[in-house]
């Protein structure tokens, strides 16, 4: 059961980096926000998307 936990870990953390079926790779996503916004503002705007994503999916 670990074993199968760390290889799903694994898989996300390796997907966060490269991208998944067509998403930007970690690289990119970050380029995009920071292309828009300065360092802080990126951060808190990344935050406040990723915070929204979340709670949608949990209602």
């Amino acid at each position: 059961m670990i074993n199968k936990m760390s290889q799903t870990l694994d898989w996300a953390y390796d997907k966060t980096l490269s991208g998944y079926l067509g998403q930007k790779n970690i690289y990119e996503f970050v380029e995009d926000y920071r292309s828009k916004y300065d360092s802080e503002t990126a951060i808190e705007k990344l935050i406040q998307t990723q915070t929204k994503k979340q709670q949608h999916l949990v209602l």
